[in-house]
């Protein structure tokens, strides 16, 4: 379909810390430019939408960052740009 960007929703459960993020990244991009979502407590279940560029192999990356934070999360792709 030639797909080069998703609109997708974000949701974190089973958050541990109290500074934890999620970034949306094209795939294979690693640096954080900019949190898609953050809880600030262990236990949250959060949603967030956001837009994010493919890479050639139609791919996402999400990083979770903060210190000593983990979580769960969801991907729905709800549509995409050509």
């Amino acid at each position: 379909l030639g797909a080069t960007a998703i609109a997708y929703n974000l949701t974190v459960v089973n958050t541990v810390g109290s500074n934890g993020f999620l970034a949306g990244n094209e795939g294979g991009n690693v640096v954080v430019g900019a949190s898609a979502i953050n809880w600030f407590a262990s236990g949250q279940t959060l949603a967030n939408a956001s837009v994010v560029k493919l890479n050639a192999s139609r791919q996402i990356t999400i990083i979770c960052g903060g210190t000593a934070s983990s979580c769960d999360f969801i991907v729905d792709v709800v549509g995409f740009y050509r």
